[in-house]
């Protein structure tokens, strides 16, 4: 006892405070600590109770507890829980507390005393847990699940929405031969085509969402994806909000995953959105070209494509300002934000060896600029709507869907390649293993399992394959690129544009030829 004694009277210095050693114990946890005199004088709160409440420990020193407790417990209460607690028993209840701001907590609350015996109680230590914090932690996990829920659903629509997609455009294809259809065919078969690559934007923003991880880099036409975005925002904005853009005549190329650009762009719309008042505002997105010295790039000047999106709204502090890109920082009170949304973005724009910057203050709003690197694509000039063509050269195309074989298998005949088709498991194995072909395109979902498996067991088995093209409908998926043995050239993402898949074969096949 003589030991605990002289323990507790050195917890407290002669002028009635805390020594340090002990203050920087209490601001290492989580929890809300409050400490009393037997007078109910507040002599000690940790850094949690501070940061929560918004005050600061010289603004509570000799206070009463009752300065932020919204409904304090009836005398009769009160006395019966001070008689427990010299009895050596510790209280437990719930109160209602509110900030200095004015915001109102549910606080679950432990009393006890401490002293040197019961007859000797100096102070009343509180330990609080802020309930409204934890059920609104509660509230967003069941919302993530839900929305994980809603994801694999969205996959699976994606997929079959894409495949839909796919039939349509190949068929639609397949009416006109190298410009052979009538002008009034033509006008309806472009009407087709425009709502197909209106259908495989929606997919590719929803599909955005779904990404967990980048996959291999494409040459992306930024100026036209904008447009797109341009469309999809003038859809769903409320009217109070003004949105302005200015795009450049001509394409722009970079080079990045069409998905994870369209996830830059949204996040910083989103962004300069929410910043908006109730009111309303106004939004602006430019896009332009510039010679920039990046810091990726040692301060050398280079082409590159300049993103501009500005908001009148709020703005920010020069205090916040250094935050904005920290992991879980977030300016947006009474909202559900992980604060995650800017830091993905800088993430990824460093990733293509670009650069962000940022400028606001209080009350004039914010402006984001994204530089990345030009990318020249090797047929930038070639205005044909078919791309380049072969010379003969033998493709392998395996699908187990009858109808995607055949659009297909004519698409890349009208093309100039000498096409063989395979939808039977025991076919494919038997045309790559006893002729020779220059390209193998394959269906990602094959014979109810996964066509990386199959190159996998062939690699296995030592069957020689040639340079392969994987074509899916679902999310393009990292482990694709896991293993670069396997002579996967490209992935090629359901329903695909004619350029784009005879440019992708026309690099692969000269790049094979070269070498």
């Amino acid at each position: 006892m003589q030991m605990s004694k002289n323990i507790f009277e050195e917890l407290v210095n002669k002028d009635n405070s805390f020594p340090v050693w002990w203050q920087a114990t209490m601001d290492r946890l989580e929890e809300l600590i409050l400490v009393t005199d037997t007078t109910g004088n507040i002599r000690y709160v940790n850094r949690a109770f501070q940061v929560t409440f918004g005050y600061s420990l010289n603004d509570l020193l000799g206070k009463h507890p009752d300065v932020f407790v919204v409904n304090p417990p009836n005398s009769g209460a009160m006395k019966a829980s001070i008689l427990k607690m010299r009895n050596g028993d510790g209280v437990e209840f719930n109160l209602m507390v509110q900030t200095k701001q004015g915001y109102r907590i549910e606080a679950s609350v432990y009393i006890s005393a401490f002293g040197v015996v019961s007859s000797d109680i100096t102070h009343y230590i509180c330990i609080a847990r802020d309930l409204s914090r934890e059920r609104t932690l509660q509230k967003q996990l069941h919302e993530l699940q839900r929305m994980d829920a809603i994801g694999r659903l969205a996959k699976g629509v994606a997929h079959r929405f894409n495949h839909v997609l796919s039939v349509i455009e190949g068929q639609t294809q397949l009416m006109d031969v190298r410009g052979s259809a009538d002008a009034f065919t033509r006008e309806r078969m472009n009407s087709i085509l425009a709502e197909v690559a209106e259908g495989r934007d929606t997919v590719i923003l929803m599909k955005t969402f779904l990404r967990e991880q980048s996959v291999h880099a494409n040459p992306v036409e930024v100026n036209g994806l904008l447009r797109q975005m341009v469309r999809f925002c003038e859809k769903i904005l409320p009217p109070d909000v003004t949105f302005k853009y200015t795009l450049l005549d001509d394409h722009v190329y970079v080079m990045g995953v069409s998905e994870e650009i369209n996830q830059i762009v949204l996040n910083l719309l989103n962004n300069a959105f929410e910043a908006l008042p109730e009111t309303g505002g106004e939004v602006s997105l430019t896009l332009t070209t510039v010679d920039e010295a990046l810091i990726s790039r040692q301060g050398k000047s280079q082409p590159c494509m300049r993103l501009r999106i500005a908001d009148d709204g709020c703005g920010i502090t020069a205090v916040d300002e250094k935050h904005i890109f920290d992991p879980f920082f977030t300016t947006k009170h009474k909202r559900c934000s992980a604060g995650m949304g800017l830091t993905v973005v800088k993430a990824m724009i460093e990733r293509y060896r670009g650069e962000i910057r940022f400028y606001s203050a209080p009350g004039q709003g914010a402006v984001f600029e994204v530089y990345l690197p030009l990318h020249i694509p090797e047929f930038e000039a070639d205005k044909d709507l078919f791309g380049p063509c072969g010379q003969g050269e033998r493709i392998l195309l395996v699908d187990d869907e009858a109808f995607v074989l055949e659009s297909g298998g004519a698409l890349l005949r009208n093309l100039g390649y000498t096409v063989v088709t395979s939808s039977q498991r025991e076919d494919f194995e038997k045309l790559i293993k006893n002729e020779k072909f220059d390209l193998l395109i394959l269906d990602m979902s094959l014979y109810g399992g996964s066509g990386l498996a199959y190159i996998k067991q062939m690699h296995s088995d030592g069957v020689q394959l040639p340079p392969i093209v994987l074509t899916t409908s679902y999310d393009l998926m990292p482990q694709l690129w896991e293993t670069s043995g396997l002579g996967i050239q490209r992935v090629l993402s359901k329903p695909c544009p004619t350029r784009e898949l005879s440019e992708a074969i026309h690099r692969i096949l000269t790049g094979r030829l070269k070498s």
